[in-house]
């Protein structure tokens, strides 16, 4: 299916209009098969919500185009079987958060389409400098967690710097895009170092948005010395505190003055970073009269199994690009691969099975493919 890029002012009214049209899932996509109770998780495995996502889809959506869309752990919940978790890469999603963060509903609109849940979603802005002027700032830089349903969008908690969080802070879905839920946050605050700063005697540190005003933003942070704010302006007993980061995020608001101790702006580094471990190369063990293993094109429109005709998760959306395992002796094929989705712990779904009449040997093989009866 063609992807959809991010957001710009001429198709903002079509996405409204497709967030109110996906308040709930593709009547396209299998109903679980019916059985007994599901044995109990793994309690170091992510939370699998107990609302089943179609509900949850119903009550508050989030439609989130992206081309670089990418989801870790989502938990498919069967009836008759234990979760497993599927990752997600470059696929049109919709989510709509319940009413805990640990509690979202992801239907998936790539490759496949089927329901799933997260209690990891991350997003991040599709606009830089967002929103261009109040009490936060965001860029697209900015890491977005914890998203609970609101009125007009989502509530999120945005991490600006590293080890620095503001919690709840409200966006609209057309500003929001689906992250990379390991970013490398390396942004430091663009105070210079050992010059005066006033920081926080403890933390979580709330900031109210005028002194007249009840309304909070909580900033937490790893430790006080990472938020060396500038005092801007005095009422009162209030300070006006400020604080902005290398990638131009920003947060001010209101303090009592005695809820800060002077002290000096320390000095950062480049902050953390890292790499992601690439995937590994696909083996396929295959040998034996009826067997096929190797490229091929999957029927659209065909359901996706976790066992041999057994609970359906999924319906093929768009089947080029995948891997199988065919044997005609049982007549069903495996999916080991297919582009955007693959198992949490590696690239190969070990829970994608199809009849094998709605698989397609790839005949015009390219240079170095493998792909042979045997």
């Amino acid at each position: 299916m063609p992807r959809t890029r991010p957001f710009h002012a001429s198709v903002a009214a079509a996405v409204a209009l497709a967030v109110c049209s996906c308040p709930s899932p593709s009547t396209t996509v299998p109903a679980p098969q019916q059985g007994g109770s599901p044995p109990p998780a793994d309690p170091s495995s992510p939370r699998v919500c107990s609302t089943p996502p179609d509900v949850l889809l119903s009550a508050q959506s989030c439609l989130l185009p992206s081309e670089h869309a990418r989801i870790d752990r989502l938990a498919v919940a069967l009836p008759t079987l234990e979760p497993f978790f599927l990752d997600v890469r470059d696929a049109d999603v919709v989510i709509a958060p319940g009413l805990s963060p640990e509690c979202t509903a992801v239907h998936v609109l790539g490759s496949l389409e089927f329901l799933a849940t997260s209690d990891t979603v991350s997003l991040r802005p599709t606009i830089d400098r967002w929103p261009p002027a109040g009490p936060v700032t965001l860029t697209t830089e900015s890491h977005l967690t914890s998203p609970v349903a609101a009125p007009d969008g989502l509530l999120v908690d945005a991490t600006v710097g590293a080890g620095v969080t503001i919690r709840r802070v409200a966006l609209p879905c057309s500003d929001l895009a689906v992250d990379d839920p390991f970013p490398f946050v390396s942004t430091w605050p663009t105070t210079t170092p050992n010059t005066p700063a006033w920081l926080p005697l403890s933390l979580p540190l709330d900031l109210l948005l005028a002194p007249d005003d009840s309304t909070t933003l909580t900033v937490v942070a790893d430790d006080p010395s990472l938020l060396p704010f500038t005092i801007t302006e005095r009422h009162d007993d209030l300070v006006r505190v400020a604080l902005s980061w290398s990638d131009g995020s920003a947060v001010s608001g209101w303090v009592p003055s005695s809820a800060l101790v002077e002290s000096t702006a320390p000095g950062y580094g480049d902050g953390p970073s890292g790499g992601e471990a690439a995937c590994r190369e696909p083996g396929f063990g295959c040998s034996g009269p009826g067997l096929y293993c190797g490229p091929a094109t999957l029927s659209p429109g065909a359901t996706v199994y976790a066992e041999p005709d057994m609970a359906p998760w999924a319906t093929v959306v768009d089947g080029s690009g995948a891997h199988v395992m065919r044997n005609e002796n049982t007549g069903w094929a495996q999916v080991h691969r297919l582009p955007g989705v693959s198992d949490a712990d590696g690239c190969d779904l070990s829970h994608a099975w199809i009849p094998s009449s709605d698989v397609q040997e790839v005949e015009d093989l390219q240079p170095g493919q493998q792909g042979q009866p045997m």
